[in-house]
């Protein structure tokens, strides 16, 4: 394709394009589907913009089964992107591309369906009363808008910064993921693999590996622990967790919001915190280990006795 990688907002809105085509059971996934994915993916400045020219789920919806009908839900959609929808991807590759974007986000794609003249969602936003220039204009004016800022003595490599802002000597990457809200105080590390949400990363604080900090508000000289989870959503509403200075988190640690990790707390590794932990704490949650001997040995013993028969 080319450099460029899709953000997971974008891959998002590409899987519930899916979900949308199989929903209304039809056998492909076609540009109308693509426009309803990027309404139903909810952070995305594609869903922002939308939202702001009134275009919902439901009038998509409402437009579509009057035009083209709904089959039977359920199916896959086997065909795979129409034609026009892979001209509207790879429209979303150059329009990324053109704009000097190391990413291709649910702007693109967007960019990509009122560039491409002649698809089903773009005649759907005209019936709608949109207009397409109108609405280029205001994707491009949003992402001008955007505060994204990189100060000096950074190090970033291979990552994907969305409405961020990274202050001075910051290491990034490779392949972490800032999302909007972010706000790396100088110092701060997000390592390999690590994905951050509408947090602040005290000074000097690192998150060095494979660990996802969302709705989160981190003090100085923090560390975290590889595959360490701020759990912040419970499948309504998103909530915060506050971690104090100088706090240390073990690593495969879970921290299910909201949650209060004090001053120079230290978190066990392996643990599933729910309740707050004072200043200079340690918090402790996770099962009792027990050994019981013989009985791997016995266990593949039974299992070589049941090949047998």
């Amino acid at each position: 394709m080319s450099e460029n990688k899709f953000t997971p907002r974008a891959e998002e809105a590409l899987r519930l394009s899916q979900e949308a085509a199989e929903e209304m059971g039809h056998g492909y996934v076609g540009s109308e589907h693509l426009l309803l994915g990027l309404i139903r993916e909810e952070e995305g400045i594609a869903h922002r913009v939308l939202a702001e020219y009134g275009v919902t789920d439901e009038m998509v919806c409402g437009v579509l089964q009057r035009s083209v009908g709904k089959g039977l839900s359920g199916a896959a959609p086997s065909q795979g992107l129409t034609p026009r929808a892979k001209s509207v991807v790879e429209l979303a590759v150059s329009e990324s591309a053109r704009m000097g974007s190391s990413y291709i986000g649910t702007e693109h794609l967007l960019m990509g369906i009122l560039r491409e003249g002649g698809n089903m969602a773009l005649r759907i936003l005209r019936t709608m009363g949109v207009d397409p220039k109108k609405m280029y204009s205001s994707i491009v004016k949003k992402l001008n808008d955007t505060p994204h800022t990189v100060t000096s003595g950074c190090v970033i490599d291979e990552t994907i910064a969305i409405e961020a802002v990274i202050e001075n000597g910051v290491d990034c990457g490779p392949r972490a993921y800032l999302r909007p809200g972010t706000h790396m105080l100088d110092g701060s590390k997000a390592g390999t693999h690590v994905e951050i949400k509408k947090s602040t990363i005290g000074e000097g604080s690192k998150v060095p590996h494979l660990s996802y900090i969302g709705d989160t508000t981190m003090g100085s000289g923090v560390n975290v622990g590889a595959g360490s989870i701020t759990c912040n959503y419970d499948g309504v509403h998103k909530h915060k967790t506050v971690i104090g200075k100088d706090a240390f988190i073990g690593s495969d640690t879970m921290m299910v919001a909201p949650a209060q990790i004090g001053d120079g707390a230290l978190v066990a590794a392996g643990s599933v915190i729910t309740e707050p932990v004072p200043a200079d704490a340690l918090g402790l949650g996770r099962a009792r280990q027990v050994n019981i001997e013989g009985w791997a040995a016995d266990y593949r013993r039974r299992l070589h006795e049941d090949d047998e028969v």
